[in-house]
């Protein structure tokens, strides 16, 4: 089962290759709280199960779940195969401008 914390983390990384995994548990071991997130959440799970087991990291399943975990300002790292890298990124564009958008109805709803 994915990790679900109320903490936020520092960071995303979307790719948990090896070279993904080891510099989430390099960024985990200095003190960072980070997101982990791959295209096949399976990957994330048997990392969180695994490798990462007894640490702070965090598993997202989805975009949106990687972005709302997120301290802002959100920062993402890109560790994918450069055929994918265009795909994602605009994904996350788009993940992050929704959920701005969602926000500022909800200030305007509120009138904060």
């Amino acid at each position: 089962m994915l990790k679900t914390m109320a903490q936020k983390a520092d960071i995303a990384l979307i790719g948990l290759a090896v070279m993904g995994q080891n510099l989430i548990l390099n960024m985990d071991s200095k003190g960072f709280v980070v997101c982990a997130f791959n295209r096949t959440v399976d990957k994330v799970k048997h990392f969180l199960d695994n490798e990462a087991k007894g640490t702070k990291i965090i598993g997202a399943t989805s975009m949106e779940d990687m972005v709302s975990k997120l301290k802002s300002p959100r920062r993402v790292m890109l560790l994918v195969k450069g055929e994918y890298t265009f795909l994602i990124y605009t994904n996350i564009l788009f993940v992050v401008v929704s959920v701005r958008q969602s926000i500022i109805v909800l200030m305007n709803e509120k009138k904060c």
